[in-house]
């Protein structure tokens, strides 16, 4: 390594954080500059909103009326109708009218005289408020009309609010109709409005006046429908998460559903009238229900335990209202002044949340949104009061107004919040990449030193004969070892917070993925006088379809945290499967300790990132809090899952369980021989194999790195050359044939990528394997430069063992003889 590469890396850092400085000016600029066009959108929102009201305005006040339609004054029965107590005295009333000495389920009764002009084509049509009806011909004693829904609803006692027909004809000219009404609802003794005239006359007046509610409604369906699910399909296919505008459509379609449940129309529109007015009853807390569901999200979920109870109140009262109808004890219409109560608490509990979001600061993000929910909410308090004025013809069409002009704020609101969401996450990504390049940097300078230190360390355990030389060179190796599982596990938390970790399934052996696990780790257990007890089921498939690399790493940070955190007694890993479908098994790894335990609080909060639990009672203990937060993810990833149990200063047991599938029903056997065998203490170095007819060129700009390669094949008498650019790289294929090339990616002037690639020009049929040699280890990096060319990948610090395995696998089979 050239001696000012220190100051090199130094120059690299600061130019780094220069360009991630200049990157975060930028970014703020776009934010300045968004603001800026977010204003302007907020002012042109206003002015077309002010214009479209002066427009209206105008319209209304200042020119002429236009309207040639029907109006309801035209056709409204204009002759006396009197009300006939129970001692047979006649009082004149206008309808619409109130009789207020009435009780609930009193009879009262009304008279009125069919016109002179009466036709076989005129009618009388009146509407009636949750109303029994019987109409009779007082000098026929003929039953005309008779209304109630006793045989044809489900309990209770009330009909529904509608409009009734007396046809007429020439013969009840001059006669009297009888009307005999009753109701067990708060809508007793009211009397509505009688209208006379040609039935085609009658029902297009009506239809005009009750026709733009049914429209409304239809068009409130579809709209909230068509947020919905474009919201959703959105969410879903393009940007993978749930958009909280969906809800806001629910809430329309719910509001439309009500209104068109509730106009008086409903009964040209369903066969069971009364049972439509029940569902009308459960969409009025529904809507209540969405809406907390949409502002909870709007606000991050700030205030989730409050709204949680505010559902659980909705819910209760709403089935309450039904078991108790259904078992006869209150009729539905008789809760109704309960239902609008709760409903409007819903509103009001938002309301609370609005003032403690003022009060924290937190409404500006999404101030439009509370804007127009509080004129909802008026509009709201507006119907109920119209409700109850009992004379009111109650339609949900202000809550409707309302509710457009809370959707087209929330909407504009939205919008404003999404697009400044995507540019943050589209700067986040941005700034992930320049991390990204800048780790990979770093990792490759860092691994540079490590490489040449843990390799000479390697030749110091080949060749010393001194024993306590021996473990101090195996000190280094931990040491170096765990250096390296830092930066690893650096570099894998920043491709998984970035979304870019990928699995990469491959056919695997279970017992060399265990041996290695057990080789790793069994010398660390053995240094603290630990039992190390391994556990297989003897049936497990030995042939495993699946990510073997994250399924090792999962093990080896599972079993290392069991051993850093247990001073006395037993490791234990059982091995065991579950059979879920055919050729799949669930393999489940256990590791349990005798060690240190965890509390039971700090269980949550295990698998956080950079998080130790009982950090003062663990502060002696090494690591960064990083492996169980990966090995969760990786497991996560693979559609997995790791449970921990403990208990408090007694032990811990933590249960990895990963689907994997099966490539053949082979057993994995006795497996404790093998690990015996495997671990009869550490054995001195000797070669796999010897070559001394092969020759391999190794390219590398390190010095250290090229006499550490011919060191750690020395004794397999491999004819080692080296060169120390990609240019002398070519210049020695000329004049030289050779086996195999092991080949450095970052060099100066021509890299391995492009060296590889100026090789296939000259050379397209080479016989020869081309192997990436590169201190970049970041994720992915084996398959990029499978994908650039090469034939396999090995990542520095080179491995003295791993080495000879790569190198056995390539070299032409008849040149090398392997050392039994």
């Amino acid at each position: 390594m050239p001696a000012n590469n220190g100051l090199l890396i130094r120059r690299q850092y600061d130019a780094e954080i220069l360009r991630m400085d200049n990157g975060h000016m930028n970014l703020m600029k776009r934010e300045i500059n968004l603001e800026r066009q977010a204003k302007w959108f907020r002012y042109c929102f206003f002015g077309l909103t002010l214009f479209l009201i002066i427009m209206y305005a105008i319209g209304e006040s200042l020119l002429p009326n236009e309207n040639k339609t029907l109006s309801l004054e035209d056709i409204r029965y204009s002759d006396s109708i009197y009300y006939v107590d129970a001692d047979g005295e006649k009082t004149e009333i206008f309808t619409p009218y109130i009789l207020d000495d009435i009780d609930r389920g009193e009879t009262y009764t009304l008279e009125l005289d069919v016109p002179d002009e009466a036709n076989r084509s005129d009618t009388i049509v009146f509407w009636t408020a949750w109303q029994v009806v019987h109409v009779h011909n007082k000098n026929t004693g003929e039953q005309l009309y008779s209304y109630e829904t006793s045989d044809s609803k489900w309990l209770g006692n009330n009909v529904t609010s509608r409009y009734h027909a007396i046809a007429l004809n020439e013969e009840m000219r001059g006669q009297t109709l009888v009307f005999e009404m009753s109701s067990d609802s708060v809508y007793t003794g009211i009397v509505g409005e009688f209208f006379y005239g040609n039935s085609l006359q009658v029902w297009a007046a009506i239809m005009a006046k009750e026709a733009p509610t049914v429209i409304i409604a239809v068009l409130l369906n579809v709209i909230g429908l068509g947020i919905t699910m474009i919201c959703e399909v959105l969410g879903k296919f393009v940007f993978r998460r749930h958009l909280s505008i969906a809800n806001l459509g629910w809430t329309l379609t719910n509001t439309g559903s009500f209104i068109l449940f509730e106009a008086i129309l409903r009964q040209f529109l369903f066969k069971n009238v009364s049972w439509v007015s029940y569902l009308a009853i459960t969409l009025l807390l529904m809507i209540a229900y969405s809406q907390i569901i949409f502002i909870n999200e709007v606000q991050k979920m700030r205030h989730q335990y409050f709204f949680s109870y505010c559902i659980a109140i909705l819910m209760l009262v709403l089935f309450g209202v039904y078991i108790f109808h259904f078992a006869g004890i209150v009729d539905i219409i008789q809760a109704m002044p309960l239902i609008y109560t709760v409903a409007l608490l819903g509103g009001v509990c938002i309301l609370i949340t609005f003032a403690i979001e003022f009060k924290n600061g937190f409404i500006e993000e999404y101030s439009f949104a509370a804007i127009g929910f509080v004129i909802y909410f008026i509009s709201c308090l507006l119907e109920v009061a119209f409700m109850f004025t009992r004379m009111a013809n109650h339609t949900g069409v202000v809550m409707a107004c309302g509710l457009s002009v809370y959707v087209l704020m929330s909407v504009y609101d939205g919008t404003i919040r999404f697009i400044q969401t995507e540019v943050d996450r589209s700067n986040k990504i941005k700034v992930g990449e320049q991390k990204s390049n800048f780790l990979a940097q770093v990792s490759h300078e860092i691994r540079t030193p490590i490489n040449g230190v843990l390799g000479m360390n390697e030749m110091i355990l080949r060749e010393s004969g001194e024993e306590n030389i021996k473990n101090y060179a195996y000190d280094i190796e931990n040491l170096g070892n765990l250096l390296l599982a830092l930066i690893n596990d650096l570099l894998d938390f920043s491709k998984i917070e970035e979304g870019k970790m990928e699995i990469m399934p491959v056919e695997y052996e279970l017992s060399s993925t265990l041996d290695g696990v057990i080789s790793t780790l069994r010398p660390k257990a053995l240094e603290k006088h630990l039992d190390f007890k391994v556990e297989v089921d003897e049936e497990i498939p030995e042939y495993l379809y699946g990510d073997e690399i994250r399924l090792r790493q999962i093990i080896i940070n599972i079993v290392n945290n069991a051993i850093k955190y247990t001073e006395k007694g037993s490791i234990t890993m059982s091995v065991d499967k579950v059979f879920t479908e055919h050729r799949k098994i669930d393999l489940i790894i256990k590791v349990t300790d005798t060690g240190k335990g965890i509390k039971k609080e700090d269980i949550p909060y295990l698998f956080d990132a950079f998080t130790r639990v009982d950090e003062r009672a663990n502060a002696h203990i090494e690591g960064t809090g990083l492996g169980l937060a990966i090995s969760a993810k990786f497991a996560e990833l693979m559609n997995g899952k790791i449970t921990v149990e403990s208990e408090y200063t007694k032990g811990s047991c933590f249960t990895v369980t990963v689907p994997q599938r099966v490539v053949r029903k082979e057993a994995i056997g006795d497996f404790e021989k093998r690990v015996e065998k495997s671990f009869k203490g550490r054995e001195a170095y000797r070669e796999s194999f010897t070559a001394p007819d092969v020759k391999i060129l190794v390219v590398d700009d390190n010095k250290t790195n090229l006499k550490l390669a011919e060191l750690l094949l020395k004794k397999t008498k491999v004819q080692v050359t080296t060169a120390m650019s990609g240019q002398e790289t070519l210049e020695k294929l000329e004049k030289e044939n050779f086996d195999l090339i092991l080949l450095d990616h970052m060099m100066p002037e021509m890299d391995g990528i492009q060296t590889l690639e100026e090789i296939n020009k000259r050379y397209p049929e080479r016989a020869y394997p081309v192997i990436a040699l590169t201190a970049n280890a970041v994720v992915g990096a084996r398959e990029n430069y499978l994908k650039q060319g090469f034939e396999d990948y090995m990542s520095k610090p080179i491995n003295g063992k791993a080495l000879e395995a790569m190198l056995i696998k390539w070299l032409p089979s008849d040149k090398v003889q392997i050392e039994s």
